[in-house]
């Protein structure tokens, strides 16, 4: 594997530290204190149903493609959670008994607004070939603190929003990667 990566075997997967410019000096709160972002992130390939074979060229060029494409890629997924926060504050709504509780999900007009209840604690490349990688971003979020929030990209084409398990989970991304193909 030639790449300025540094990727070791993490159990059945591959894992590197990559710093992504577009989540340095991000400001957000975690526990009642206000954070800044150094933009590192892990960054997990094939992170379920991996072999323990060694990366190929192209399994690394899928990585770098993400690398080099991060700003576009997180731009893409703040602007589709932007799209669909409205609903998914209704949902929290519909479940909340305590109103007082809806301030975890306050009213946002930008995607800099987002960047605020949100933090990234991972990005996942899944290890379906092609010229662009299904890249999962999961983040902690301030409205659901168990699940977290997970967005599927193809690209900076969305696949799906929801729980932080749509972000690594293999099925998600091969069911798009199949309907795309027929």
């Amino acid at each position: 594997m030639d790449s300025p990566l540094s990727f070791t075997p993490d159990g059945s997967s591959w894992k590197a530290t990559v710093e992504l410019e577009s989540w340095k000096g991000i400001h957000y709160s975690r526990n009642a204190e206000t954070r800044v972002s150094d933009g590192r992130v892990d960054t997990v390939f094939a992170p379920e149903g991996w072999d323990g074979r060694p990366l190929s060229a192209s399994d690394v060029r899928l990585v770098e493609w993400f690398v080099d494409n991060e700003a576009a890629v997180s731009k893409a997924a703040l602007e589709a959670l932007l799209d669909a926060y409205p609903e998914m504050q209704n949902d929290i709504a519909d479940f909340l008994e305590d109103n007082e509780e809806l301030h975890l999900m306050p009213d946002v007009g930008s995607t800099d607004d987002l960047r605020k209840l949100i933090r990234l604690g991972g990005v996942f490349i899944h290890q379906i070939p092609g010229d662009v990688p299904y890249t999962g971003l999961s983040f902690s979020c301030s409205w659901e603190r168990e699940h977290g929030l997970g967005i599927l990209m193809r690209g900076t084409r969305l696949v799906r929003i929801g729980g932080a398990d749509v972000s690594f989970l293999l099925w998600m991304a091969r069911q798009d990667a199949e309907s795309a193909t027929r």
